[in-house]
């Protein structure tokens, strides 16, 4: 983090209306319980009540988030939303692809897709293709014009079935949409205002 201001101001617990008790027992309960654990901040009313590193963690460490990817490409969409580049999430997916589809595939919104219910089925997928997300070709159609001919379990917006591949097909999608390499759109459309500034995003090759 390169801002010299912080992102939550801090009070102390009497200030938002926390019991000591809530926080006073925290350190203690991971430090026997989850020893593995880096760090921890508890917010209230938008104000740092608690932040305490372990493991040699501090507030400069960087952390693999792993799915909480999902949320910042969630994120991602609700600022291209309000740039204008897409009128809302419910929205065809494949129109900010650059692609053609037809069948079920037209009836897949932006939303189905962050939602993890565009009802693909994935596991299918994985079984007929070597599908790693290095075959997810951002900036070209190809992924896109193979996708649309993946099989098909449930109607759209029916079922919840947990996958990695459709936030990360929605990715894809947007540096199709806006141009620009998916690490390019995090900084400028969310990490810059928000002051983080030290972060690794993976740049993708496929070009």
């Amino acid at each position: 983090d390169a801002s010299d201001e912080d992102f939550f101001e801090f009070a102390t617990l009497e200030e938002v209306g926390l019991d000591e008790d809530i926080i006073g027992g925290l350190d203690e309960y991971i430090t026997q319980n989850h020893p593995g654990i880096s760090g921890v901040i508890a917010i209230k009313d938008n104000y740092c009540v608690y932040e305490k590193y372990y493991n040699g963690s501090n507030i400069g460490s960087l952390y693999e988030i792993n799915s909480v990817t999902k949320t910042v490409i969630g994120a991602m969409v609700g600022c291209a939303i309000d740039r204008g580049l897409i009128e809302d999430e419910n929205v065809p997916f494949y129109s900010i692809t650059g692609a053609e589809c037809d069948g079920p595939y037209t009836k897949i919104t932006i939303k189905d897709m962050l939602t993890m219910s565009s009802g693909i089925d994935w596991d299918s997928v994985r079984t007929s293709i070597p599908l790693r997300f290095d075959v997810i070709k951002y900036g070209t159609d190809n992924y896109f014009n193979m996708m649309k001919d993946f099989p098909i379990s449930n109607d759209a917006g029916t079922q919840f079935m947990y996958d990695s591949y459709e936030s990360r097909s929605t990715m894809a999608a947007l540096t199709k949409l806006i141009g620009k390499e998916d690490y390019e759109i995090v900084s400028e459309y969310l990490f810059d205002d928000m002051g983080i500034y030290n972060f690794i995003w993976p740049i993708n090759d496929s070009k």
